[in-house]
């Protein structure tokens, strides 16, 4: 399940969503706590460094990107302004940041990273020359802000490495 409106739908650039919410310093620094605190608890056990989620990849992929001549006018934006193919990489994952066995149910997740993206950059990040998109096998992502998905990270966190058992399909 997730916190979304049933409407939820395709919305052009607004720069009031780019503002930053009233505790997102606090909650960025939370998830950076959430993430530690698992990236931590799978070098106890594996003593290996690991992602502190999707640290189970199925599988890495060179890939293209091609953005179409046609597409509609509000989604000509960013790297979709213009026509163009770029070079990109693809990464297949499962949700924990402890290894567990497929026979564990768990979301499936894709990223994208595009390479070579030309254009403007965010104060900071201007050495950063790919761009990503994270998906997930459903029609949504589980959290609608950054204060939801804290708190399924930090459910996350409380079983990582625990009732791994209980985790398996039947």
């Amino acid at each position: 399940m997730t916190d979304h409106p049933p409407d939820l739908r395709y919305q052009p650039y607004l720069q009031a969503m780019a503002v930053p919410g009233p505790h997102e310093a606090q909650v960025a620094q939370e998830l950076a706590e959430a993430l530690l605190s698992i990236s931590e608890q799978t070098w106890r056990d594996g003593h290996h460094a690991l992602r502190s989620v999707h640290a189970k990849r199925h599988g890495l992929l060179q890939a293209h990107l091609e953005v179409l001549p046609d597409l509609p006018e509000p989604l000509r934006q960013g790297l979709f302004a213009r026509p163009g193919r770029f070079e990109a990489v693809l990464r297949l994952s499962t949700t924990p940041g402890d290894l567990l066995p497929d026979r564990v149910s768990t979301p499936r997740g894709v990223a994208l990273r595009v390479l070579e993206v030309p254009g403007e950059r965010l104060e900071d990040s201007e050495a950063q020359r790919g761009q990503d998109f994270i998906m997930v096998n459903g029609p949504r992502f589980n959290a609608r802000d950054g204060q939801a998905f804290l708190r399924s990270l930090k459910l996350l966190a409380m079983t990582t490495d625990r009732a791994e058992r209980a985790k398996e399909l039947g």
